[in-house]
């Protein structure tokens, strides 16, 4: 995207602002991290649908302990990329906020500049809140995904022990043939 037309306020551009330093680099973290994200998601949904026909409980378990894990750790990683750019975008909107207050004591509230200002300072607002939310989206998985991984790590737990109390019983009659 190019920028448009950008006025000057005291030094700070008060224009519409498009892309922020740093945005290519946010935007391709955020991909990749959305593709490991699908990735283990599918991944689950496979487990998923072997559970009912593997007869070893324990490992198909143990693979979804560990496709788990993966799938916490890449939604980890997206509320850190989230909240990073969340602050830049917040200390951009800060700016942006100080330009505007500066446009509407200069030049006037209804003035050119003050109104480009305000919608500078909207836009770059509306950015801050759509990444707010997508960091509490993002919060609320690793929440969902904690919760599955202390599910499965009880049930996988279980399984061992029966598995052990399983051989050991064939033990003991084998010992008493």
């Amino acid at each position: 995207m190019q920028k448009n037309e950008v006025v000057s306020v005291s030094g700070i551009d008060i224009g519409p602002k498009i892309g922020i330093e740093g945005e290519k680099q946010f935007k391709d973290a955020i991909k990749a991290v959305n593709s490991q994200i699908k990735t283990t998601a599918t991944e689950l949904k496979v487990l998923a649908a072997e559970s009912g026909k593997s007869e070893d409980a324990t490992r198909n378990l143990s693979q979804r302990q560990k496709v788990l894990g993966e799938s916490l750790d890449a939604n980890k990683a997206k509320v850190k990329t989230l909240t990073a750019q969340y602050e830049r975008q917040k200390s951009e909107l800060d700016k942006l906020g100080t330009a505007l207050e500066t446009a509407r004591r200069e030049n006037g509230e209804g003035s050119d500049q003050a109104i480009k200002a305000e919608n500078a300072y909207s836009k770059q607002a509306r950015a801050v809140n759509d990444l707010e939310s997508q960091i509490n989206t993002a919060r609320a998985q690793v929440a969902t995904i904690s919760g599955e991984l202390e599910t499965n790590a009880v049930k996988l737990e279980e399984a061992r022990s029966h598995a052990i109390k399983y051989g050991d019983a064939m033990q003991a009659a084998g010992d008493k043939l």
